[in-house]
């Protein structure tokens, strides 16, 4: 009995296994129109601190936050969105061409991109995936030493959870993100093919 004991102090339970998430949605529709014989340029998205993280971040109405140890994001949700931005402008086809800084071409059009929320909200026992995001588009194709301002807007979504798991809330934030990217793209293309 005694070494029974003994053996069980030397035994580690299991680690905790992680799960790893992706930000992932279905890429607008491409324009109906011909693109615009302009190029836009996307620089990389920026993300408030709470949010810069591998673990899933939950908020509450009291101004508490946490966050989910074991349910992590596979890659920065910076970078993600970044990626996600051109591959869903290049998908509607507003521009003739859409880049990434980096690229020794010039921009007609350039967006700046914050992440200001990226989570589960909890609110009166409900879960929803919450995610508000500014961009701001300019025009840099002129004579001014500055790109001129075309517009400033936020975006803030909150999807209703499926039930309280990760999965759902990760589900949750994706559609939220797209409804976000799919206003932000029909405001883009209002902007640059109005004559």
């Amino acid at each position: 009995m005694l070494l029974y004991g003994c053996a069980n102090i030397f035994v580690k339970p299991p680690a905790a296994e992680i799960a790893y998430y992706s930000l992932d949605y279905l890429p607008p529709q491409p324009a109906k129109a011909a693109p615009v014989a302009q190029s836009l340029m996307i620089f990389p998205v920026r993300i408030a601190a709470e949010y810069d993280r591998d673990a899933l971040v939950y908020r509450d109405e009291q101004h508490r936050a946490g966050l989910y140890a074991y349910d992590q994001w596979f890659a920065s949700p910076a970078k993600q969105m970044t990626e996600k931005l051109v591959r869903d402008f290049e998908a509607a086809r507003i521009f003739q061409a859409v880049f990434i800084t980096g690229a020794f071409q010039k921009p007609d059009y350039a967006i700046y991109s914050n992440i200001r929320e990226l989570g589960e909200r909890r609110e009166n026992d409900n879960r929803f995936g919450a995610v508000a995001m500014s961009f701001t588009l300019t025009y840099a194709r002129t004579e001014a030493a500055t790109p001129a301002i075309v517009f400033q807007r936020e975006y803030v979504r909150r999807v209703p959870c499926a039930d309280a798991s990760r999965r759902a809330l990760v589900a949750a934030m994706c559609s939220a993100m797209q409804q976000a990217v799919s206003n932000l793209v029909g405001d883009v293309r209002a902007a640059v093919q109005t004559p």
